[in-house]
């Protein structure tokens, strides 16, 4: 169960970023991460707190920010849910631009980056399908 300070927090984005209202809640009971998680991946990036951002998203989001060092952006997005709320919520909305508003795609994108794996995007997308709203 989400917490309200977190649920507010999705809320806020979802609306922030014109976002489908199911679509982050949705995201987050994928992602399964949780406050204070930096989980390594094998190509040497890590994904942050709950919505597991990666780390290729911390220049951005420093700048985004407006914050003094990725380190700082690091902290936020692994420590502070609202800050990984909020970045989700970016996320999904530039990947939507680039797809052309095609959630699908966008949800795909959000797993494995633009250039992935469109096998490993395809099993992401099944999997958000089949969870209902959370």
């Amino acid at each position: 169960m989400l917490s309200t300070i977190l649920a507010s927090c999705i809320a806020l984005s979802t609306s922030y970023y014109s976002l489908p209202p199911d679509a982050l809640p949705r995201l987050r009971a994928l992602e399964g991460g949780w406050t204070g998680l930096a989980k390594p991946n094998t190509n040497g990036s890590a994904d942050l707190g709950v919505f597991q951002i990666n780390t290729t998203w911390l220049k951005t989001f420093r700048i985004y920010w407006q914050l003094d060092s990725d380190q700082a952006a690091y902290a936020r997005l692994r420590d502070d849910d609202c800050y990984s709320a909020s970045a989700a919520g970016a996320v999904l909305r530039y990947n939507l631009q680039l797809t052309g508003g095609d959630l699908d795609k966008a949800i795909g994108f959000y797993h494995t980056g633009p250039r992935g794996s469109a096998k490993e995007a395809a099993r992401y997308i099944a999997k958000y399908h089949a969870l209902s709203s959370r």
